[in-house]
């Protein structure tokens, strides 16, 4: 027998697909910041980690390549969220949120905490059913 695990609410979406779809924010906005400080600052400081601090200078093609992979994963843990919640008996959705997060995580986008929350998100995107 399978057991049905009735997920909890955040207003009318479901946890899941609320804590992914701000995952995808937190990646499209981190992304879109080292966007912004490699134009108007002409270099990026990027943290990995809490002691590792890179200062890349003049290296505008790293940065912008690292930037967009960034950032069309967030779009792609953004559209998996919503087709997560109008499908949610699909767990390919959950699936495809897992490895953008983690692919964002890489590519340092979201500040880190999107990555997490996509992980989260799509873990209990896999694990729950929408009602």
């Amino acid at each position: 027998m399978v057991q049905v695990i009735k997920q909890p609410q955040v207003g009318d979406v479901s946890l899941p697909v609320f804590l992914s779809r701000l995952a995808g924010i937190f990646i499209i906005l981190g992304s879109l910041s080292l966007f912004t400080m490699l134009l108007f600052h002409g270099s990026a400081i990027i943290m990995i980690g809490p002691w590792h601090m890179y200062y890349i200078t003049n290296s505008y093609w790293l940065t912008a390549f690292m930037a967009s992979i960034s950032i069309s994963m967030g779009g792609l843990i953004v559209y998996s969220s919503y087709k997560m919640d109008r499908q949610p008996e699909n767990k390919v959705w959950g699936i495809m949120i897992i490895l953008g997060s983690l692919i964002g995580l890489f590519y340092l986008g979201g500040f880190g905490l999107g990555g997490i929350l996509g992980m989260i998100g799509g873990v209990m995107g896999l694990r729950c059913t929408k009602r």
